[in-house]
């Protein structure tokens, strides 16, 4: 997100490329690049969080705009190092996330769901014997 990344932008919407703004940090440049025609902001969630901005307020700000403003542009949030990161992204408003492979597991996986299961496995086995 830079004043030539916006003079790119435009010419390559001007061919009918799709066009995802990176680095995104202030709501300025998220309004910015949506009335650019971005496809996707991607602000970095944790070099946010480095700079000393609460970067889950700044997503929900920038997830508010588009909102308010009914523009299509969405929020692709990067460099997301946990499922509470993840969480908390998600419920500032982010629509995407790129997450490092083990992260997605690491969504996946609770030991309530690991217990219902053997629960489950339990009450089946419990079944087969009557």
């Amino acid at each position: 997100m830079t004043p030539i990344g916006m003079r790119v932008a435009r010419r390559l919407k001007e061919q009918q490329w799709g066009i995802a703004f990176t680095a995104v940090t202030s709501v300025a440049q998220a309004y910015s690049a949506a009335m650019a025609g971005a496809e996707f902001i991607i602000p970095y969630y944790g070099r946010l969080e480095r700079s000393g901005i609460d970067a889950g307020e700044r997503i929900a700000e920038m997830a508010d705009l588009l909102h308010n403003a009914h523009l299509p542009t969405r929020i692709l949030a990067a460099s997301i190092k946990s499922p509470e990161d993840a969480t908390r992204v998600l419920l500032a408003g982010a629509h995407d996330l790129t997450v490092a492979p083990q992260v997605l597991m690491d969504m996946v996986a609770d030991p309530l769901t690991e217990e219902a299961i053997e629960r489950f496995t339990q009450d089946w086995q419990m079944l087969n014997k009557l």
